[in-house]
């Protein structure tokens, strides 16, 4: 679809979703996996990255939103608990609220 690929069919369909905000001019800059460095590099440690599934800008009356996005469809395990470390740690760094779709 569009030539890119999706980790799963909801993540695909908010895809459509999104693309068609984009197609009417509700959003901006829609870009899909997009990586933040949460945690710098050490001389110990690797940097460690979260790769947001949608971030684009939501018009509004007062100008563009940055909106960055999750595509959740499990919401237990381990990956799910390393999401929302890396969801704290964005706002922490970025002040970004990721939003769980």
């Amino acid at each position: 679809m569009f030539g890119i690929t999706f980790d799963s069919k909801k993540e695909a369909d908010r895809y459509l979703e999104l693309r068609a905000m984009f197609d009417a001019k509700k959003i901006i800059c829609l870009r899909t996996q997009v990586p933040y460095v949460v945690i710098e590099k050490t001389s110990k440690f690797r940097e460690t990255k979260y790769y947001a599934d949608f971030v684009y800008d939501l018009i509004t009356e007062s100008g563009p939103v940055l909106t960055v996005e999750d595509v959740k469809g499990y919401r237990k395990g381990v990956a799910y608990d390393l999401f929302k470390i890396k969801k704290k740690l964005m706002y922490l760094k970025y002040g970004i609220e990721v939003i769980e779709i």
